[in-house]
């Protein structure tokens, strides 16, 4: 599933109130999709928030949501950065851990080798198959249709899902309620004008919210909860936060210049991507062209929304092109209605030139071509391996 269905799990009645603040002086801030800004306290979401029985059906059957991204590498780099920092504030480093959004729940069997009690939520069918498997306690749904006890968790963990979630102030306020008193939550989301690249975090359907600094902790205070570490990463394009479940009144500080911070960085992200999306389109169309005249058989590895991103700028499918990704589920599946095939196939197929279409796991299918056959050319779509 692509942008264009991805847009079909979106409502139809424009949200008139802010997500957090619930201010009604709201301004349109990015038109496909629709995003507004609010004018209170300059957080950006969705104007079209989706439909849940839509979403729950979107991540559970959809090979390519990215609930369902595959990876045949643990993150390592991520968990041991989630460890390092989890370890110098909790001590003993035990208890009770939930992680809403654990996909194939690499992280939570690393913290039951440590001794933890591990939960886990996760919509996507295949995904939560795979944690399953790993004997982990893991709830096939959506946060909102889980229901576990007050005072239940020691930790809950939400890396890159709290921007998918339909009401973040909601759930936030249902994880408050399962958490201990003094209990932290950890959570990882994009910084919604982080991106160096040509897509904008507001160009993506699945994010409901797009995060600040200031508007993640701006929620966090609404609901409860003291913000103890910030932090992003080298690159700036994720924020980390850790939190603690709040024991006394609840602090609604709104960051009086956020709205024009986040006004000017919305301006600045729109020239910017029209500006990057005709470099790339110059670079890939005169590289694919060349490609073309040399007879080169053609691959473009990965299937997932950047593949959309991808198209959006060179009109990909147009051309005469292979499909690969790793992930067994999508094998055989197809897009653009042209066939996926998995990395055996790169060698059987006779390719010779490949564009790597993802961005969390541009190194790892780098790395995966190369073992494939050290003769194919590759060309990034986000320049990680320094092939652009």
């Amino acid at each position: 599933m692509f942008q264009e269905d991805m847009y079909r799990i979106l409502g139809k009645n424009i949200i008139s109130k802010c997500l957090i603040c619930e201010s009604s002086e709201l301004e349109m801030a990015w038109k496909k999709p629709p995003n507004s800004i609010c004018a209170n306290c300059g957080f950006v979401f969705l104007s079209l928030l989706p439909e849940r029985l839509k979403v729950r059906k979107y991540y559970k059957d959809s090979p390519f949501s990215s609930g369902s991204a595959y990876h045949e590498k643990i993150n390592e780099g991520l968990i041991n950065n989630v460890f390092e920092v989890l370890e110098k504030h909790i001590t003993p480093f035990s208890g009770s851990v939930l992680e809403i959004g654990c996909g194939r729940g690499d992280l939570l069997a690393r913290l039951l080798q440590r001794g933890w009690d591990v939960t886990g939520i996760e919509p996507s069918l295949s995904s939560s198959r795979s944690a399953l498997k790993k004997r982990l306690n893991v709830h096939t749904s959506l946060l909102e249709e889980v229901h576990f006890k007050s005072n239940r968790f020691d930790l809950v963990i939400c890396i890159s899902t709290l921007e998918h979630l339909i009401n973040p102030k909601e759930s936030l306020n249902r994880v408050r309620r399962w958490l201990k008193q003094k209990g932290l939550l950890y959570i990882i989301v994009p910084d919604a004008f982080g991106r160096p690249f040509h897509r904008s975090d507001l160009e993506i359907v699945e994010h409901v919210s797009h995060f600040t600094t200031n508007s993640l902790k701006y929620l966090l205070s609404v609901c409860g909860y003291d913000t103890i570490f910030v932090n992003k990463d080298k690159r700036k394009t994720y924020i980390q936060v850790l939190a603690i479940k709040s024991t006394g009144p609840i602090m609604n500080k709104i960051y009086a210049s956020e709205y024009k911070k986040s006004l000017s960085r919305v301006n600045r992200q729109k020239a910017k991507n029209e500006t990057e999306k005709k470099r790339l389109n110059r670079i890939i169309r005169a590289k694919i062209d060349t490609w073309i005249k040399q007879k080169s058989k053609i691959g473009i590895y990965g299937t997932g929304i950047h593949t959309y991103y991808l198209n959006d700028i060179v009109n990909i499918s147009k051309f005469p092109c292979y499909y690969f990704d790793s992930d067994p589920v999508k094998r055989k599946l197809k897009i653009f209605g042209k066939t996926i095939y998995g990395p055996t196939d790169l060698r059987k197929l006779g390719i010779e030139k490949v564009i790597i279409s993802s961005e969390a796991y541009e190194q790892e299918i780098y790395d995966l071509i190369e073992r494939s056959s050290k003769n194919i050319e590759v060309l990034s779509l986000y320049n990680k391996c320094g092939k652009m």
